[in-house]
């Protein structure tokens, strides 16, 4: 979208969907939304179920059978990829990634794909264009790729690390993503990501790199930093795909008089933020961060720019380099006796 579209607050531009009463009445409280990354579709899950909705037709899917929807519930989350819907799921005694498409009807014969796992997830992720990482209570990230044949759509698995003694709890981790090098991330075979991949998690309020090397057995280990405090959450696109392509050369985004162009380098494609409560802090270059953290070498890490909000940053518009957030509005008017409550929209640059 043009800038000044990006950051209006006109009621027009914001789309509301409410959630089918049927499915409300019944799943109450929402546990899990997830929206696709070109915003057209959404998927909700709540007690046991799920229902996803296309902004194109303005129309919700729902299961008709309440057996079916019953039948399991969301644990682990869900995510998109482009019109299939991945959700982890806990049904009885087994634990599974189930796929969903848009275009069908919510029935589980017609479910694309299920693939087993040995324990529940944590949580997963979607990577690239066409990979999955998924993370269980047994302490293994799997990595999985979608695979396409003429009818359907399925998850073969290529890889997977074990981070015994690495990480204690799972069940602290509130999320991963992982950091490939370019040539990997462009021409590489993917069955050996997790032999050259960066593992970014978010243990509590840390924020912890993992990265590979060989021991004196040849051997793979990972050497462990944690590169940030008290982190609510913290955004790395560089291997999207709707970030992937080289930038436009024109592209220029000031945050706090800094002047971070792409016309040269990538520009704000590698860069790693973090929201710490008041301030986002951004490293504008995370190739910097991982040269600076193996413990052995003894280096600082690069300093990171800190941004004032005095709103609830929710999404950084990475290519105009622009904080998008909300902020309440409370109004009251002498004419009557109620106060208006709302969200309003606010921008840093």
């Amino acid at each position: 979208m043009p800038d000044l579209t990006t950051i209006s607050a006109e009621a027009s531009l914001w789309h509301t969907a409410q959630v089918p009463s049927s499915y409300l009445v019944d799943q109450w409280p929402m546990r899990c939304s997830v929206i696709s990354a070109d915003g057209r579709y959404v998927a909700v899950a709540g007690r046991r179920g799920l229902a996803h909705y296309s902004i194109s037709s303005g129309r919700w899917k729902t299961f008709v059978n309440e057996n079916m929807e019953n039948e399991f519930q969301v644990r682990g989350g869900m995510c998109w990829h482009q019109h299939i819907l991945v959700a982890a799921v806990e049904a009885g005694d087994s634990f599974q990634l189930r796929l969903f498409s848009r275009e069908s009807a919510l029935d589980t014969s017609l479910i694309l794909h299920i693939q087993e796992l040995p324990a529940a997830v944590v949580l997963i992720a979607p990577s690239g264009e066409d990979s999955l990482l998924v993370y269980t209570y047994d302490n293994l990230l799997y990595h999985y790729v979608f695979a396409r044949t003429s009818s359907t759509i399925t998850l073969v698995q290529v890889g997977q690390i074990a981070f015994h003694g690495i990480v204690r709890s799972p069940a602290r981790v509130r999320g991963l993503s992982w950091i490939l090098p370019d040539d990997q991330l462009i021409e590489g075979d993917p069955s050996q990501d997790v032999a050259v991949a960066t593992v970014v998690f978010l243990v509590d309020g840390k924020l912890v790199l993992l990265q590979p090397s060989l021991n004196d057995e040849r051997k793979l280990k990972y050497d462990m930093r944690v590169i940030a405090q008290n982190v609510e959450y913290y955004v790395l696109m560089r291997d999207m795909p709707p970030l992937a392509p080289a930038h436009d050369p024109e592209v220029s985004a000031k945050v706090n008089g800094d002047d971070f162009s792409s016309e040269e380098g990538n520009g704000l494609r590698d860069s790693l933020w973090t929201f710490e409560g008041n301030d986002m802090k951004v490293w504008t270059e995370v190739q910097d961060v991982l040269r600076s953290a193996p413990s052995e070498l003894g280096r600082e890490l690069p300093p990171m720019v800190s941004i004032p909000v005095d709103f609830y940053p929710l999404s950084v518009l990475l290519p105009k380099g622009i904080l998008l957030g909300l902020e309440p509005d409370l109004v009251q008017r002498r004419d009557v006796n109620f106060a208006f409550f709302r969200f309003t929209i606010r921008v840093s640059f």
